[in-house]
């Protein structure tokens, strides 16, 4: 898909949320996102969350990697175009 990974944390160091990003100035991210208490599939739309938002989708394209990314990481790749 031509996207970055950014690198994974957890949990973020604010208390009161569930998922921050911090950017590097050579263009690297990490997500950070609070698992403990959380259902998998929240912890995992957040994780994808971040990707997009470390790569800065919007619109169409940003549609089409959530499906991608949530359908790969749930194991439901039928929805998925090729």
């Amino acid at each position: 898909m031509g996207l970055q990974v950014p690198g994974f944390r957890c949990p973020p160091r604010a208390e009161h949320v569930v998922r921050s990003i911090r950017r590097y100035a050579d263009g690297g991210a990490v997500v950070a996102v609070r698992l403990r208490g959380r259902p998998h599939g929240e912890v995992v739309e957040d994780m994808v969350a971040g990707i997009l938002v470390a790569n800065r989708l919007e619109g169409a394209r940003a549609a089409r990697a959530r499906e991608h990314l949530l359908a790969t990481a749930l194991g439901d790749d039928t929805s998925v175009a090729a």
